[in-house]
């Protein structure tokens, strides 16, 4: 969930939307303007302040994880069992495109397997590009995920955001309280 580290259309300590490179208009991290509620977009035209924003998107993340836990349940009666780092990097794909069931089912199986390759291979991201009108593979986004996001060889680090979404157990299980 690393879509704007460049913190555009952050004016005078609020976030408005703002045209991505692809002609989109997202405010903060990614939240794009066309999949939005009314009542959204009316609230973001008013602009969004840091806490404001930081309250939205990680309500969004929790929203996600669940869903990540119900795609996982579809190919495994023990998504419990997947790790925090791929879980993370399944929500990040959950939170940019939609439903992972209906939109990944191969990568599913292959978290639900632990097929190391067959994860790479399947998590590659496309998006609408309005401006080419037409799907386009997102290589920056792709590799930003091999490299930093989506561990799926020995573990590695999650992120700040995802560590506060943990329950205090797991904290306390792997002594990261």
């Amino acid at each position: 969930m690393r879509e704007n580290p460049e913190n555009k259309g952050f004016t005078n300590g609020k976030y408005y939307y703002y045209q991505t490179t692809n002609g989109n208009w997202d405010i903060g991290p990614g939240v794009d303007k066309a999949k939005q509620t009314d009542a959204f977009n009316k609230r973001a035209a008013r602009g969004f302040t840091p806490t404001e924003m930081n309250a939205e998107v990680m309500q969004r993340a929790k929203d996600t994880f669940v869903q990540v836990d119900k795609a996982l349940k579809t190919v495994t009666q023990f998504p419990d069992t997947v790790s925090p780092q791929i879980k993370e990097g399944l929500a990040d794909i959950r939170y940019q495109t939609g439903p992972l069931v209906s939109n990944y089912p191969k990568l599913l199986k292959a978290v639900a397997t632990g097929n190391v390759k067959d994860m790479a291979n399947e998590s590659k991201v496309y998006f609408w590009d309005n401006k080419k009108k037409a799907m386009s593979f997102d290589k920056k986004r792709f590799d930003t995920r091999m490299k930093e996001n989506f561990h799926y060889r020995n573990g590695g680090h999650l992120s700040r955001k995802v560590l506060r979404l943990l329950s205090k157990d797991f904290r306390t299980i792997n002594h990261l309280a």
